[in-house]
């Protein structure tokens, strides 16, 4: 069993370290691939310049690399990265290697609180990129380990638009994602809307699908 995972926009709304580690202790013995997003890991400037087509390409090129085993594989995606997840696997060709056993979405970012607000003062804002204060909503239940999440301190006003029209985007792709899935969310999260969960779930034509609430979770599910 192989496991290629998609690292999330955790810059937009974070480093995928924690999820890495749980996706590696859950997995010990199998590969695992959590490819660095263009855009991610390095400055805001560079994530204003990467497009929702840029980081479906990347984890296209790691899922490819991972379906040569002729192994099953299974994508799990965190935030952002459970749209690039439904993504991939909408457009999932049986036939071109390694099946695809099933597809895992930790608070898919559908539908973000706030994140339309910006966009709509967009033409009245006087910046490029707008400052995190995660004090005020902080992605952790226990606040003490954010200090274990690595994030930008800034959010690029393109980067807002670009996730929605990622959104848009999935949500039209919804039907066509046909294989095993699984929804984990947290009924704490204050960035994606937990509702959003119920709308992915509701959306896909998998026959085996699941809805997993985590009552004391709040964005970060892994």
């Amino acid at each position: 069993m192989s496991t290629v995972s998609q690292s999330s926009l955790r810059a937009i709304l974070g480093a995928a370290g924690i999820f890495l580690s749980l996706l590696l202790h859950a997995a010990p013995q199998q590969p695992v691939d959590a490819p660095l997003l263009p855009g991610h890991g390095t400055h805001h400037r560079d994530l204003e310049k990467a497009t929702r087509h840029q980081w479906i390409d990347a984890a296209r090129t790691s899922l490819r690399a991972l379906r040569k085993s002729k192994r099953k594989v299974f994508i799990v995606g965190q935030s952002m990265g459970g749209l690039v997840g439904l993504s991939l696997a909408a457009a999932f060709d049986d036939d071109a290697g390694a099946p695809l056993g099933g597809l895992v979405a930790l608070a898919p970012a559908l539908m973000v609180n706030r994140l339309a607000l910006f966009t709509h003062l967009a033409p009245v804002l006087p910046l490029r990129f707008f400052p995190k204060h995660e004090e005020r909503n902080p992605d952790l239940v226990d606040v003490s380990q954010l200090k274990e999440v690595w994030s930008y301190s800034h959010t690029p006003l393109q980067t807002v638009r670009e996730v929605l029209a990622f959104q848009s985007d999935v949500r039209a792709l919804l039907p066509r994602v046909r294989h095993p899935l699984l929804v984990m969310q947290g009924k704490k999260d204050k960035t994606v809307r937990p509702i959003s969960a119920r709308v992915v779930v509701d959306g896909v034509t998998s026959a085996d699908k699941e809805l997993v609430w985590l009552e004391n979770t709040a964005h970060i599910v892994s």
